[in-house]
């Protein structure tokens, strides 16, 4: 099959998913993220593994245990209490850290398999909260991705000469960069005229930072990828890649979204 076709294919299914979770609510969305978390912490253990060791087996405990309590919290009003046992895991692999030789492969393990929690665990739990308080803001953060994305690639081909960030990724421009933040700006300002009864000062703000905050979790990204020498973070999705190389961004941009909401609301101007 023609490369082309594969990637819109695949892309036009998950851009489907995305849609569909959005539009029938939080269970669908947390089912969703669900599929993220197996195939992320997957291919993140993957990215990690080469650069000095990492725990796979703790990286899986804590990862699923924390999802899953978080999950039951938000959806069902699960005691908080019951929150703490997600730390069990790592607690404990603090404790297996102890009983391992100072090796080479050990050195930077302990800080490789916390970084693979971190990574994909801080961003589900946003992720979950926002999806619980409104489902079609995570759709909202999506539409503003794509906007920048495409736009960044489009103004970078066109226009782009001076480098953003060689050292990790050679094909991004500081012109497609701003390109990329009109296009969430515009995007955003489209948003606030079907959702009217929201300020549009917070959609400005939020595709701004949405932005932002995506170019830095695609660098970041990048970064891994690198450093693990490959080119992609996976192939789950043909033509794409990884589910990490479609969701860079966007486990950077939800929890500044999440915090822009708090300081709007906390404002009372949201």
């Amino acid at each position: 099959m023609n490369n082309t076709l594969l990637r819109t294919l695949t892309g036009s299914l998950f851009v489907s998913l995305v849609v569909f979770s959005a539009l029938y609510g939080a269970p669908y969305l947390v089912s969703f993220f669900a599929l993220v978390l197996i195939f992320g912490t997957r291919e993140v253990i993957r990215l990690l593994e080469g650069n000095g060791g990492i725990y796979p087996l703790w990286v899986w405990l804590s990862n699923v245990i924390i999802f899953s309590l978080f999950s039951i919290h938000v959806l069902y009003n699960v005691d908080s209490e019951l929150l703490w046992l997600g730390l069990l895991p790592i607690v404990m692999l603090f404790c297996y850290q102890l009983y391992q030789s100072p090796t080479d492969t050990n050195k930077f393990a302990l800080q490789n398999s916390l970084l693979a929690i971190a990574y994909i665990s801080i961003p589900l739990l946003f992720s979950i909260i926002v999806a619980s308080q409104n489902p079609l803001l995570i759709l909202a953060i999506f539409i503003m991705l794509w906007a920048n994305d495409t736009l960044a690639f489009l103004i970078g081909k066109w226009l782009g000469k001076k480098k953003l960030f060689e050292r990790l990724s050679p094909k991004k421009t500081i012109e497609g960069f701003v390109g990329g933040l009109v296009g969430s700006v515009a995007a955003g300002i489209i948003l606030s005229v079907y959702h009217h009864e929201i300020n549009i000062g917070y959609w400005i703000v939020l595709s701004f930072v949405i932005s932002v905050a995506g170019t830095f979790g695609d660098l970041f990204e990048s970064m891994l990828k690198r450093n693990a020498g490959v080119k992609d973070s996976g192939n789950v999705i043909p033509g794409h890649g990884g589910v990490l190389d479609r969701l860079d961004s966007f486990l950077f941009a939800v929890p500044f979204v999440f915090f822009c909401t708090i300081v709007f609301r906390t404002l009372d101007i949201l």
